[in-house]
């Protein structure tokens, strides 16, 4: 598997699936947290938990091509 293809995984598969999942399970749930109902926590709680897959997504996979080619393009007298 390519770096493209885990950076996708990570940063937008598993959190979509992850939103979905939680919608379904608790569309018809009456349960509530702090009066909120859970549904409505649920997606809340993917808020950080995307930003933070995509941070993780970044450092591992991505930042090393994207440095990779700004220096390709201050070589060629982009910058």
């Amino acid at each position: 598997m390519g770096h493209e293809t885990k950076s996708v995984l990570v940063a937008l598969v598993i959190p979509v699936v992850g939103i979905l999942a939680g919608v379904l399970l608790l569309s018809g749930s009456t349960a509530s947290v702090l009066g909120f109902p859970a549904v409505l926590v649920w997606l809340f709680a993917w808020m950080p938990i995307t930003a933070l897959l995509m941070h993780i997504a970044w450092v591992r996979w991505d930042r090393e091509d994207i440095e990779a080619l700004d220096a390709q393009w201050a070589e060629v007298g982009g910058r």
